[in-house]
């Protein structure tokens, strides 16, 4: 989870401030994940858009293993 929310504060902008699902987020990462709220809102409240991740995680895994 806590992988996940790095990935948000690296994708999203102001997320916490413009996402309309961001309160539900919060509280079920905090509920099921026993993160701290206030430290789930300031990453969120940092995050800035790349469309480069986007777009990275948009593609297709490609078909070799890990290590190649």
């Amino acid at each position: 989870m806590r992988k996940f929310l790095i990935l948000m504060s690296l994708c999203a902008s102001s997320f916490a401030a413009v996402h309309t699902g961001s309160e539900e987020f919060i509280k079920r990462a905090v509920a099921e994940h026993g993160l701290v709220e206030h430290e789930v809102r300031e990453l969120l409240q940092g995050a800035q858009f790349r469309q480069s991740i986007v777009d990275a995680i948009s593609r297709p895994a490609e078909g070799r293993a890990w290590h190649e």
